[in-house]
């Protein structure tokens, strides 16, 4: 397991919010707060590597670490909770087709996706 320790200055909130959501975007649970696990993937040493120099160029501390659970117990209570965070996302995708869907479709370019408005939609409905 990879663990990523982190702090980064509460102000401005765009910086950390935006940090808080590209950790979300790696699947990552948090153990608490500014401590998380993001899902291994197979390209997750080089988006942590990336995370990481976003911290600090943002003025904050970042530190990733290989770790292992001291007992089996821990280690199925971290797979349990990406389990729940896993299925928290798939419970939401069907209220936000149904949301979507009763949008009027626009026209765009990316035509698979014409019901979604804002790029941030499309973004969301992609990576479900």
């Amino acid at each position: 397991m990879v663990l990523l320790a982190y702090k980064v200055s509460p102000e401005p909130t765009r910086t950390r919010v935006g940090i808080w959501r590209r950790i979300k975007s790696l699947g990552a649970v948090y153990l608490q707060s500014s401590v998380c696990i993001p899902a291994c993937t197979s390209d997750h040493e080089r988006q942590l590597k990336l995370l990481q120099n976003e911290i600090v160029q943002a003025g904050g501390i970042a530190d990733v670490l290989e770790t292992t659970a001291l007992d089996k117990q821990q280690e199925v209570a971290i797979v349990r909770r990406f389990q729940q965070d896993r299925e928290a996302q798939y419970r939401e995708i069907p209220r936000q087709v149904q949301r979507l869907s009763r949008r009027p479709q626009t026209r765009d370019s990316d035509s698979q996706f014409q019901f979604c408005r804002t790029a941030r939609e499309r973004r969301r409905f992609k990576e479900a």
